[in-house]
């Protein structure tokens, strides 16, 4: 009967592991979530778990981040032409983040910057922004997108 007894209990416990392994590999495998084209986000906001939102821009933008805490006249730059996206968190600074995208001169320049902080670019196109509030840290938007 013993051994009746251990076979339930190896059962239920290996249930319990396989059930504690997909959940932790559920949560290592969420990352940033794309909030889509860059030209569609305009005026929006989006609450952020600590995971973070990637976004997609064109040729020749570039999107920064000038709420980071890079110094003066410096932004955290989040992508660039050929060089992918790193996630906008807000994670540092202030709560709720602005984020701008435009065609900038020379955008080449910012494809080994992404991921690090940089001097801010200048835009000579339209400029688009929205925002990210950190909610581990008590941001909120005003109205969530």
């Amino acid at each position: 009967s013993s051994y009746f007894i251990f076979k339930f209990r190896a059962k239920k416990m290996w249930n319990l592991v396989s059930l504690l392994l997909v959940s932790v590999v559920g949560v290592a495998l969420a990352g940033p979530k794309s909030v889509g084209h860059v030209n569609s986000l305009s005026g929006k906001c989006f609450e952020s778990d600590g995971s973070g939102f990637t976004c997609d821009a064109g040729p020749e933008t570039v999107v920064w981040d000038p709420d980071a805490p890079c110094g003066d006249g410096k932004a955290y730059i989040h992508a660039a032409p050929n060089a992918g996206s790193a996630p906008m968190t807000a994670g540092a600074g202030k709560t709720v983040h602005t984020y701008f995208s435009a065609t900038v001169k020379n955008p080449e320049q910012f494809a080994s910057l992404v991921g690090t902080c940089a001097p801010s670019p200048v835009a000579i196109g339209p400029m688009t922004s929205w925002q990210v509030a950190d909610t581990r840290r008590g941001g909120r938007c005003q109205e969530a997108a």
